[in-house]
């Protein structure tokens, strides 16, 4: 896409696939450890991912999720070019509160088993491990400056698919 408009949506598709995400971990990862969650825990859960979409969709008003959304037409294709407000540290935070969550739930899960169960709680944990994945390669400079969050999304649903088929 040449405009901000295309790559704008499919900024949105991505989010909202890591907002399900986050969602997903917690339940995946309670169900692997026999752990119960409190019903509240996926209702907050929920209510921050309606919150980042809510930033999300309204960031062309009031610019808390990207203080700047313009396109760089100096390469040899248009580049979405963002400048993060305050809402996308937020949505980073809630991220580390949840993956930080369920990998000590997982870790402690792998300590006190053996055999399968580890090497599936391991898979859980380089899953969660995932959607950081993104972060990293664009800080390292890699994406030419891309947002890449589907790359998180994937290596995710590898890893739950083999902690759930093979092991």
């Amino acid at each position: 896409s040449g405009n901000v408009g295309g790559y704008y949506a499919a900024t949105l598709f991505q989010y909202f696939g890591e907002c399900l995400l986050m969602v997903g971990f917690t339940m995946f990862v309670a169900e692997m450890c026999r752990k119960s969650v409190p019903a509240f825990v996926y209702a907050l859960e929920c209510l921050m991912g309606l919150f980042v979409m809510w930033m999300l969709f309204t960031t062309k008003e009031n610019h808390y999720f990207y203080s700047y959304i313009g396109i760089d037409t100096t390469g040899p294709f248009p580049r979405l070019v963002l400048e993060h407000g305050w809402g996308f540290y937020f949505f980073v935070a809630y991220m580390v509160v949840v993956c930080g969550c369920c990998a000590s739930v997982c870790i402690a899960g792998m300590v006190r088993s053996g055999g399968f169960a580890r090497k599936r709680m391991l898979c859980t944990v380089c899953a969660i491990a995932c959607p950081w994945l993104p972060n990293v390669i664009r800080a390292m400079g890699l994406t030419g400056g891309h947002e890449v969050p589907c790359l998180g999304i994937a290596g995710a649903v590898i890893l739950v698919g083999a902690a759930l088929i093979k092991y």
